[in-house]
């Protein structure tokens, strides 16, 4: 299997507001984590979507390793609420989905999950993933 690379699979919400020069965001504040599931559709959580509608701009948080912060707008969403999850499409290539494992997992077997790995340095404005190994 490849090496996996977090700025590929994971992706954060971001909002704000349009730049004064008419064409970048100025993110003000980090809303949650999107996870690429293919042909330009991302999977977040209903709510993430709901709190980003709060701005003017809801854009999916771009970068690759080392490399300053993007914005690319979400183009359009659906949110069903019932079970809090929400769909939404954003033009980025780039993107890749995890490859999904159809092995049966047997019981008793350690296994490790973690959520929201993006944080917001809100003096900078950078984002950055968290992670251990």
């Amino acid at each position: 299997m490849p090496e996996i690379d977090g700025y590929s699979l994971v992706f954060p919400v971001v909002s704000g507001v349009l730049h004064p020069n008419g064409v970048d965001l100025n993110i003000k504040t980090l809303i949650g984590t999107s996870f690429y599931i293919g042909q330009g559709f991302y999977l977040t959580a209903g709510h993430v979507i709901q709190n980003a509608l709060e701005y003017d701009i809801t854009a999916l948080g771009i970068t690759k390793s080392n490399t300053p912060w993007n914005a690319i707008k979400i183009e359009a969403y659906e949110i069903h609420e019932g079970i809090d999850i929400a769909v939404f499409r954003a033009n980025h290539e780039a993107s890749k989905a995890y490859p999904w494992d159809r092995n049966i997992v047997g019981g008793l077997i350690d296994i490790s999950a973690a959520g929201y790995p993006h944080g917001l340095d809100t003096v900078s404005g950078s984002i950055f993933i968290r992670g251990f190994k």
